[in-house]
């Protein structure tokens, strides 16, 4: 079960239910020091980091394609992008193609 929150008792739920944790509007540097708090949930939660699957949602953060590089090395699995496509085909085309080339060619050359 997947778990979103960066709050306390959020992490718990993660920790005791969970095998995964979807974070929410958080950069690279906000998902470190949230990704720290779910590492310091006492042990016998059950808990290991290392098996929680990490999900982001940039949502209104500002990301660039250098930061998929930084989500991976911070553990994270999958990144939620939005993408508004246009009511007109060929703008819908257009935008398109653009996220493409500005998220999917940079995700396919993180290792």
């Amino acid at each position: 079960m997947i778990f979103g929150g960066e709050s306390e008792p959020a992490l718990r739920r993660v920790a005791e239910y969970g095998d995964g944790w979807y974070g929410f509007n958080l950069d690279p540097s906000s998902a470190r020091e949230e990704l720290a708090g779910l590492g310091r949930l006492p042990a016998d939660s059950g808990c290991s980091p290392a098996e929680i699957e990490v999900i982001r949602w940039p949502y209104t953060r500002r990301s660039d394609d250098d930061d998929l590089q930084r989500y991976q090395d911070l553990g994270v699995s999958e990144i939620v992008l939005l993408a508004i496509v246009a009511a007109d085909p060929t703008a819908a085309v257009e935008r398109s193609e653009r996220f493409a080339r500005e998220w999917l060619e940079p995700a396919a050359r993180c290792r």
